[in-house]
């Protein structure tokens, strides 16, 4: 369990909000490991000196997955919002200090059979407002385009009830799917 007397409080602080057991076994861990390290370096944790804790977060990337230096980072950084709360500390001295991000994810894709689906949507919304056979009928690309992922093939028509669609290959590796449709306009 802790030795440091404020990351005791912390901790109970945490399971008093309902924090789950793994959340309370990584934090304690990962600000206790900051703690001990701080000490090592006589070094005060409620104001560390910026080259402190450049050379802690130095040493925590080193070997270390990004993913794992974010959750270690999270968790000191509430033990110091924590401190300043309970005026232990005078701030977050982390609060200046840039830090890896992680890498964004790249949004959930449709499959096949959503696009279909989303397809007939708007089959159906134009069967409604009329006829395609009408002499006023138009033919439109609908805006905007519905974006994927870039598709490793140069083409690749997908079916769909109301004819193929194309994705065409766009810069930084974005396709476009595009179709044309015909309408009626008033």
């Amino acid at each position: 369990m802790a030795t440091d007397p404020a990351l005791e409080r912390f901790l109970r602080g945490l399971a008093a909000r309902d924090a789950s057991s793994n959340t309370q076994r990584s934090y304690a861990t990962a600000v206790g490991a900051y703690l001990r390290w701080l000490g090592e370096r006589h070094v005060d944790w409620r104001r560390p000196p910026r080259a402190e804790l450049r050379a802690y977060l130095a040493e925590l990337t080193d070997g270390h997955a990004r993913s794992s230096v974010a959750q270690r980072l999270a968790a000191i950084r509430s033990f110091h919002r924590w401190a300043a709360r309970t005026e232990l500390a005078p701030g977050d001295p982390w609060g200046a200090i840039a830090t890896p991000r992680l890498p964004r994810r790249l949004p959930r894709v449709l499959e096949v059979e959503q696009i279909e689906r989303l397809l007939a949507v708007i089959d159906e919304d134009l069967a409604a407002a009329g006829s395609a056979s009408d002499p006023r009928a138009a033919t439109v690309t609908p805006p905007p385009p519905l974006r994927t992922p870039a598709i490793n093939e140069s083409r690749l028509d997908l079916p769909t009830p109301s004819g193929p669609i194309s994705p065409t290959m766009q810069p930084a590796g974005i396709s476009r799917l595009t179709e044309s449709r015909a309408i009626v306009l008033p």
